[in-house]
């Protein structure tokens, strides 16, 4: 009667291991972690285990694991893990001139342009002449276009391939819906002929509004300075 009680009991205690899954599934031995599944959704990721089933208690994780991008699947009855290859480089620029990446959380696809709220103002550079020799006043008007009121700085200045920069100026304004003109009167270098790194030829003249810590509108235009 023992003998036969023997093989019978090796047998029970086989199959409740089989149906119950393993009995060690601890951070330090992650191999005798239940891995069987019916389907995906029965599987989750431990670190270091891996996959395992969701059903199958863990004891913890290491701190210090660095998580792999991807996701546990099940495949032939087995939760196994599908590294996600990271996405390409590449930049999407949005209305308002920011420019936004690949999410590897998305698939892949771009992240979301601000909303459209942020778009709120556009501006152009008009001044009143484009060629200036030393010395003289140029008069710049910025005209703003907003749809909103606000408070804002508007700023200006010259650059060049020299990294020469003879104008830079800031001012702030109130901003009100519609049209806003914010004129500059800059006066030109006495000396255009090399003095300070200034020589004639063509300049870059940039203008930008800023308001809430954020640029909402920038414009460029050219401009030259003549030889004396």
């Amino acid at each position: 009667m023992q003998k036969t009680f023997l093989p019978f009991f090796l047998a029970m205690l086989l199959l409740a291991v089989a149906l119950g899954g393993c009995v060690n599934c601890s951070v330090n031995d992650g191999s005798g972690c239940n891995k069987t599944c019916s389907t995906s959704q029965d599987c989750k990721h431990v670190c270091p285990a891996g996959c395992i089933n969701k059903a199958q208690p863990f004891d913890g994780m290491d701190a210090q694991c660095k998580m792999q991008v991807g996701e546990c699947r099940c495949v032939f009855g087995q939760c196994v893990f599908e590294e996600q290859k990271p996405c390409t480089e590449e930049a999407k620029v949005c209305p308002d001139g920011t420019t936004v990446s690949r999410n590897l959380a998305l698939g892949c696809e771009f992240d979301d342009c601000p909303e459209a709220d942020n778009v709120w103002a556009r501006m152009s550079i008009f001044p009143d002449r484009y060629s200036y020799r030393s010395g003289e006043t140029a008069i710049v008007t910025l005209e703003v276009s907003s749809a909103r009121s606000a408070d804002a700085v508007v700023n200006i200045w010259s650059s060049s391939n020299t990294g020469v920069m003879f104008i830079d100026e800031s001012r702030e304004v109130q901003l009100k819906p519609g049209s806003n003109d914010v004129e500059f009167s800059i006066l030109m270098p006495f000396c255009t002929s090399g003095c300070g790194g200034v020589f004639p030829g063509l300049y870059t003249l940039n203008a930008s509004v800023e308001s809430g810590g954020k640029v909402v509108a920038v414009s460029e235009t050219t401009i030259e300075l003549l030889e004396e």
